[in-house]
């Protein structure tokens, strides 16, 4: 299965799938189209006995910390809805494993494919979101259905998921009126709510972007105000807001940002630094189950220590630093 990283620190849901390595989308603000996967090559990722295994709580090294039915988050580098979807029917049968499992997902896609799956997503557990930020990204998404065709499925769907959620990231300051402009129809078709996270790369670029760890985001100045006024807009209209960008996390609705907070069997990781009150499970406190932490030091010795200790003890030493 997935890794979580450091995910855990800053996310309430860090276990992730895919089922296809390779995004036929293309889209040229994508990151994984930046560092890490031939497009060419599509083919299928994560195996169905993967992900039967997960659910039936066989946890990998990276994993032993999770012993309830933490939500999954699919989609994380790849759509699992993109046109060889057609052919290979992969994430059709995952679709199948969470309908009798019930297991609780979030599950992202720009495309209207997961339409043609509607009443199985009826039977699933499920929250789905619609990445669409606006037409101008058209210049970025030359592969992808496009935003009206996305705004069409979203609306669509809303019946069939649990909620569906309008993922507006990566976010510009440049397409703020397109984004207020959208917002009641996404009320108006039953959608529950907007998540919204500012661009980031992995190089700078022209957008005034300034180094943040690893990547590169619009200066937090750039967009605060932007985030404010899109937030009471949608609380004006009675949509819920969420932030996928944790400097902005005060804005949000919740901290758990996919929007599935408060639904029956979503109950998510409140072992991170979202919460100032801290839920550790019992595994959580049993030896062994931090090594999940030792991407966070990079270090051999630290990496070591981490394989021994338990996630309680990662953490608390992690906050401590």
């Amino acid at each position: 299965m997935p890794k979580c990283g450091t995910l855990i620190t800053s996310c309430d849901l860090p276990i992730r799938i895919d089922s296809y390595r390779g995004c036929a989308f293309k889209c040229g603000y994508c990151n994984e189209r930046l560092k890490r996967y031939d497009k060419q090559a599509i083919k299928p990722f994560e195996g169905e006995r993967a992900l039967r295994n997960f659910i039936a709580g066989k946890r990998d090294h990276e994993t032993k910390w999770c012993d309830w039915n933490i939500p999954l988050r699919w989609g994380n580098v790849s759509d699992p809805f993109q046109p060889i979807e057609r052919e290979l029917r992969i994430s059709q049968r995952f679709l199948e494993i969470f309908a009798e499992s019930n297991y609780p997902f979030v599950v992202s896609t720009k495309s209207p494919l997961i339409t043609e799956y509607a009443e199985l997503i009826k039977t699933c557990n499920s929250v789905v979101q619609f990445s669409m930020v606006s037409p101008k990204y058209k210049i970025w998404e030359q592969y992808t259905p496009s935003y009206d065709e996305r705004l069409k499925s979203a609306c669509s769907m809303v019946e069939y998921a649990n909620r569906v959620i309008i993922r507006c990231c990566p976010y510009i300051p440049e397409v703020k009126a397109d984004v207020l402009d959208s917002l009641i129809k996404y009320r108006d078709a039953g959608i529950w709510g907007l998540q919204i996270g500012g661009m980031r790369t992995l190089k700078p670029n022209s957008r005034n972007t300034e180094r943040n760890g690893n990547n590169f985001l619009i200066p937090y100045e750039l967009l605060i105000n932007d985030f404010i006024e899109i937030q009471e807009a949608c609380h004006d209209i009675g949509l819920h807001f969420y932030t996928a960008d944790g400097r902005f996390m005060f804005l949000s609705d919740s901290v758990t940002c996919c929007g599935c907070d408060d639904l029956e069997g979503f109950y998510v990781n409140k072992a991170n630094t979202n919460y100032e009150d801290i839920v550790y499970t019992d595994k959580m406190q049993q030896a062994g189950t931090g090594e999940v932490f030792g991407n966070i030091w990079q270090r051999n010795p630290m990496y070591n220590w981490c394989r021994q200790a338990s996630y309680k003890d990662c953490m608390e030493r992690f906050i401590g630093e």
